[in-house]
């Protein structure tokens, strides 16, 4: 596991134990690891290449997003043998882009075909955004899936925008056996 700070920081695990400030996690079956991050609204990116036994997850918020960890991580991927044709990726519940609510603050830092205006209110469509950068990547669209579950709504799980302090977190594992 790793202590997450919403950086673009990415750690390659080769033993179990709890790892530094980061918010992705990188490991190959070789290792016989189990990974770890935990979420309340943000992204949980699964991502696996089986040709290289190559699998992580990565904790994408907003501000990971705007440094591109995402796209770090296929880097990563790549560096270690990975194909780009064979990673496959997995986005897990989050906050849909009926709920991301944001403020002027944050739109600076996104391209305007990200943003969504509606009823007075500015929302913002991360799932969007990291789709087309891994397409832009080379990687396959059949092979990117995605939850249709948004955290904020669907009340079995945890949503920091929602429940604030009194929030929960939801943790993702991936293993390669």
């Amino acid at each position: 596991s790793i202590n997450q700070i919403h950086s673009n920081n990415i750690i390659y695990a080769k033993k179990p134990k709890q790892y530094g400030n980061a918010d992705g996690i990188i490991s190959n079956i070789k290792y016989d690891t189990i990974l770890s991050i935990v979420t309340a609204d943000c992204i949980p990116i699964f991502i696996t290449d089986y040709s290289s036994g190559s699998f992580g997850l990565i904790h994408a918020g907003w501000k990971g997003i705007v440094k591109k960890i995402h796209i770090k991580a296929i880097q990563n991927f790549l560096k270690k043998n990975a194909s780009i044709e064979n990673i496959t990726i997995f986005l897990g519940p989050f906050i849909h882009s009926c709920c991301y609510e944001i403020k002027n603050d944050i739109i600076k830092n996104f391209n305007k075909k990200y943003i969504i205006y509606k009823r007075n209110k500015i929302y913002l469509d991360l799932l969007s955004l990291i789709k087309d950068d891994f397409i832009s990547m080379g990687i396959k669209k059949n092979n990117i899936s995605t939850s249709n579950i948004c955290t904020f709504e669907n009340k079995y799980c945890c949503s920091y925008r929602r429940d604030a302090k009194n929030s929960g977190r939801m943790y993702s594992l991936i293993s390669y056996q």
